[in-house]
Parts: structure tokens; sequence; C-alpha cells
């Protein structure tokens, strides 16, 4: 067998991407030990192999012949186990280059982290760029596709019709995992026209808690966005839109109402709650719904008060096209085999810029760099009055992006300014120290020279080269 996908372990999120790899045309092979498992014999009735076996073992994975395989996905509940499971495939590819065996172009890795916490401390290891020319690792968080996928469908600055709106504002009701990683995504993309830090409320009964998190995971927030804490007296519905419009909300903001406690069916009551009651809170409103699909037939049947959006569920996302994302990938690897192009004409080489490496070198954080510009480039076309799936030609783009060239600019650098502050870097004058996180450039648009603006500038007339090659796979 060659050029097959291995998935290791079973499980409801592993079986349903199964499936969806069976009905897309791939040949799978499923790792586990579980003779019982609910999922194998539909899975097996549709074609898939079964090896029985741990999937962390060396003889599991040579039996289901990695080396020959096209993709490889750790997707058990453990995160632990996913981890082993790829440091063991990569000593096995290790062992096959060294033994000259012939590996057709590196296996592609697929791990799944739930633990957000567990999740970047991974994307920092070293074992993400030691096997680039056997192994090529991606790291998978569903909660953070969900957030992606849902800002990207449903823009904070757009409203149903496309009109643009100014003052985007977001609001988080509770706290959860899915909540943390909208707050993060939107920190990323909220950088808009009108160039003002995007104001964020967190609505919730525990404000201590929800506090020890922010400084966990986003304690420079205060640099990119205009974050409140509104403690509620307790958990209803009523009490945390009280809150909520306790604290002078704008009647001129549009707003994303995000109900995404741990709660299903407190999420649920929030949510209708504010169709019916938030009339002074224009906006989309969201529902995290993980657990129960009921719930969502429940919301599609409403037939009174403002829609609600259920958020994406993990089932939902267990599909070859949310989680392989190819012209996303392809998006983000255009955009650094530019900037790269671009940096070796210039004369710089990598003992300059350790980023100036192809993309199968190329460290994973940075790698997620890229991505997170290829998920700002409709809110920079949005900024401009254009959309990706109705773009005009390639010179008419140009033209546009000439004429607002400043204005992208700064926004760009406010982007790439939140990308630094969120990874802990911070500003200091003198040169960019790697050992302590700092960089000269964390400063407002204002304070840099016209030389770094170019660096800015130059991303922002780079756009019609990185689309077009990729239009038809984006749209």
């Amino acid at each position: 067998m060659r050029g097959h996908v291995v998935i290791a372990g079973l499980n409801e999120i592993s079986a349903d991407f199964a499936t969806d790899a069976l009905a897309t045309g791939h040949k799978v092979v499923v790792i586990d030990n579980d003779p019982d498992s609910p999922w194998l014999y539909d899975l097996k009735a549709r074609g898939a192999v079964h090896l029985m076996g741990d999937f962390t073992d060396t003889h599991s994975l040579e039996r289901a012949r990695v080396s020959r395989a096209s993709r490889f996905f750790a997707f058990s509940e453990d995160d632990a186990q996913n981890v082993e499971a790829v440091m063991t495939l990569s000593d096995l590819l290790k062992q096959a280059t060294h033994r000259a065996t012939k590996l057709d172009k590196p296996l592609r890795c697929y791990t799944l982290h739930q633990d957000p916490t567990f999740h970047q401390a991974f994307r920092e290891h070293s074992l993400l760029n030691t096997t680039p020319d056997a192994m090529d690792v991606s790291l998978v968080n569903l909660d953070a596709l969900a957030a992606r996928i849902t800002l990207e469908q449903m823009p904070m600055e757009e409203d149903p019709s496309g009109n643009i709106c100014e003052n985007p504002h977001l609001v988080i009701f509770g706290y959860s995992p899915i909540s943390m990683a909208l707050l993060r995504q939107a920190l990323h993309l909220g950088h808009y026209r009108n160039r003002k830090k995007l104001p964020v409320s967190l609505v919730t009964s525990e404000p201590d808690h929800l506090r020890l998190q922010l400084n966990q995971y986003f304690r420079q927030a205060e640099h990119i966005a205009r974050i409140e804490i509104i403690t509620a007296e307790d958990d209803t519905p009523a009490s945390y839109l009280q809150a909520l419009e306790t604290s002078n909300p704008s009647p001129e903001s549009w707003y994303t109402l995000v109900c995404a406690s741990v709660h299903d069916k407190q999420n649920f009551t929030m949510a209708q709650y504010l169709s019916n009651h938030a009339h002074a809170l224009p906006g989309r409103i969201h529902c995290s719904l993980p657990n129960n699909p009921g719930l969502i037939s429940l919301l599609r049947s409403r037939s009174s008060g403002r829609h609600i959006h259920s958020l994406p569920r993990p089932a939902d996302l267990a599909t070859w096209q949310s989680i392989v994302n190819e012209p996303h990938e392809t998006l983000a690897r255009t955009i650094h085999n530019n900037y790269v192009a671009l940096e070796l004409a210039s004369g710089k080489n990598s003992a300059d810029n350790s980023s100036l490496v192809p993309w199968g070198t190329l460290p994973e954080a940075m790698r997620e760099q890229n991505r997170l510009q290829a998920d700002h480039l409709q809110v920079k076309l949005r900024a401009i009055g254009m959309r990706l799936d109705s773009l005009p030609d390639k010179e008419k783009l140009k033209s546009a992006l000439i004429e607002n060239l400043e204005l992208l600019a700064e926004i760009e650098h406010l982007r790439w300014n939140a990308v630094q502050f969120i990874a802990g870097w911070k500003y200091a004058p003198g040169k960019k120290n790697l050992d302590h996180l700092t960089h000269p450039c964390l400063v407002s648009w204002d304070e840099l020279t016209d030389e770094i603006k170019q660096y800015d500038r130059d991303a922002v007339m780079n756009i019609p080269n990185i689309i077009y090659p990729s239009k038809d796979k984006l749209t």
C-alpha cells in the first residue's frame, strides 16, 4: 500500500474524520487497540483497514506502512499520547533515511491537541523542526479552528448585508476554551481601517478566574485591544445582560455577541435571552453548543427573535477540508515564499534573518505567523471595499492598493504588533533580542522609521502576487 492515510486512535472525532477521508477517495488505515470500538464496524464496512495495536509503538507504525503513507493523523483523545506517537514516528522515519530508504516526500503529520497550553508548548518544541526531510508536522486544535472559521465566515466588522461597520465590538459571555480561542483570533484579526483598538467586553460571574487566564495567555493584551472584564452578580441571562448594559455600550457599535461558557444549556438560554431582549446591541449572536446537537436543532427551528448562529462543533470540523485545508496552507506558504524572495533579492540571507529558509524547515511558530497573515488578508480587502470572491483584475487591484497604501500598511503593522505581543514580545530600543523577546519595532506607526514602514508597504503591495496564483482554490 502506498499514498494511504494513517489515523492513530479511534473516537468520535477521528471516526468522523476517517469517514470523510474515505468519502473523498482516500485509502485509510486506522490503528487502535480496542476491538469493541463502536466506530470500527462502520469504518471497515466503508473500506478502512483496521490494525489492532498501540499506535505509539514502532511495530504498529511499521505494520501500517507509515513510510509509504501520504499523511499521518495522531487523533486520539490524549494529547500526550498523540505527541508520543509523533515522536515514535520521527524516530522511525529517521531510521528509514539512515537506511537509505527513499521517502517519496516528507510525511505530512497532523497531531490533535485539546489543551491550549500543551498545544502552545509543543508548537515551540524542536521536534517540529528537526526532521524536515522526513516529516512535516502541523498542529490541530479544534477550538482554534472553530474560532478561525467563525470569524472568517462572519467577520466582526461586517454586517449580514456586506456593509462595513466602523465600530466593531466583541462581547463574550462566560469562560471556556472556545471563548479564549475566539478572543485570541479576534486579537489577531481586529485591526481595521478605523485603526482603533478593538473593544472587548468579557462578561462573567467569576472575574478573578478570568483575570488569571488573561494574565497567563494574554499578558500584553492592553497593547492590542481595549479589554474590559464585566462582573455579573450571578449566571442568569438577565444578570449578564444587565451587567453589560450597565457598562454603557455604544449604540453606534456593531456587536459580535458570543455565549461561550462550558455549559451548553447555559449558552442556549443566554443566546435565547439575548435574541429577545438585547435590542440596544445590534449585531450577531453566536452560541457554543459542542456537546448537544439537539439544542442546535432547537435554535434552527426558532420562529421569533434574532437569528442565533451556533459555533462549529468539534464533530463538524472533523472533515478533510477543515483540517487539511490545503488552500489556506497554500496561501500561507505563498506569503512566506514571496517574503523570502523579496529579502533574498535585497541581498539578505539566512544569516541575517533566520526566517529566510524553505517552508519545510521554517519553525512551526513562524509558519503560524504566515497563517495569521493569511487570515488577515480578507480584512485588508474589505477595508478598501473589495471581496476575495469578486476581485477585479490584477492591475485594478494593484491600483486600489496603491491608492490606500499608507492606510493598509499601518493596519498591517498593527496586525504584526499583535502577533508579537501575544507571543510574549516586548518593546525595547536597540536590536531585536531573541533571548529577552524584545523588539524595537513594537511601537505605533508614527514612531517607525520610513525604512521599517517599507516592510509593511511591501507586504501590502505583494497581495496580488499572493492572491492570484491561489484565487481559484480560495474561492
